[in-house]
């Protein structure tokens, strides 16, 4: 764990959750159900002084169980599941991961897999990107999506960011900068490459899928950890796509910036699903400010109470 600064006051309090690969096997989906359950009791304890736009839910991708993904069931599935949380739309945001692009019976091209994956989820950023302000406050939710499955040069499972939603993130960086009072947090199925976090070296590594753009050239692959060295408004980035548990030492990663006192928290999702689970280990992120900073949660849901503890952030930090 990772503690930044002291705990403050509480204004300006605002709430999110964050969900790693879901995988959701519609033939078995009460771990999933339970999970949900766990979440939404949490919302409701937790947050009684959260407003109910200030309260947030971010999937992390990878919606279908393998055999689906990719498929129109897998996001009509995830759809129902994520809409059954009870937030608003506008509170729901989603990202692509790289097994969403893999429907390739049902559509020939990644362009047609990706299109209809924004259907189903009437995502308006071209890329599949998003941006969110926290209304009356300064935190600003980002989130990145894999354009590519087909098409990619080397892996098909890399997760791609192509240069247009680069320039796209760079520039929603610039709007927002910290000498404003802003903090971002960015959300992408896999970690960008820096970030520091556990990887697989065996599989993903091996396989030139574990980073964002893991197989492209120098300034695409790291073009993400420049920008988190250089803006310090970027405050944490939220990754999945290893199926690893979030209490390993390298479950979060702290990264300096150029400014004096700017850091960046990166931070490994883990997964609900049991067939999913590397570790045996069950877990979501749930993260809670109260205006002066972010406190971030683990969920276990491989306990029977769902495992969260009203003082055991695994990191504080200071917005």
């Amino acid at each position: 764990s990772a503690e930044i600064s002291a705990e403050g006051g509480g204004r300006d309090s605002w709430a999110c959750v964050v969900l790693g690969d879901l995988h959701l096997n519609p033939g078995e989906m009460t771990p999933f159900y339970k999970a949900r359950d766990e979440i939404k009791a949490l919302l409701d304890t937790q947050c009684g002084d959260v407003p109910d736009d200030r309260k947030f839910l971010v999937s992390l991708g990878d919606l279908g169980a393998y055999g689906i993904a990719g498929t129109t069931e897998s996001f009509e599935n995830a759809k129902n599941y994520l809409e059954g949380y009870g937030l608003p739309k506008r509170n729901m945001r989603i990202v692509t991961g790289n097994h969403d692009l893999e429907g390739m019976e049902e559509f020939k091209t990644d362009e047609e897999n990706f299109q209809a994956w924004r259907n189903a989820f009437d995502v308006d950023g071209e890329q599949g990107q998003f941006v969110a302000e926290i209304p009356g406050t300064k935190c600003v939710l980002l989130g990145l999506s894999t354009e590519k499955f087909r098409s990619n040069i080397y892996s098909s499972h890399e997760v791609f960011i192509s240069e247009e939603q680069i320039e796209w993130f760079n520039a929603v960086l610039d709007r927002y900068p910290a000498k404003d009072g802003y903090n971002i947090i960015v959300f992408s199925h896999a970690p960008p490459m820096g970030s520091g976090l556990r990887v697989l070296n065996g599989l993903h590594v091996k396989n030139t899928c574990a980073w964002l753009n893991h197989a492209q050239n120098n300034r695409m692959r790291r073009s993400f950890y420049r920008a988190a060295r250089e803006h310090g408004s970027l405050l944490a980035w939220f990754s999945g796509h290893f199926h690893l548990a979030q209490d390993y030492e390298e479950s979060i990663s702290l990264l300096s910036g150029n400014s004096p006192g700017a850091l960046t928290a990166f931070c490994q999702t883990g997964v609900i699903g049991p067939d999913s689970s590397r570790d045996q280990r069950r877990q979501s992120r749930f993260l809670r400010s109260n205006g002066t900073h972010l406190q971030v949660y683990s969920i276990n849901h491989h306990h029977s109470d769902g495992g969260l503890g009203a003082d055991e952030y695994m990191a504080l930090l200071r917005l």
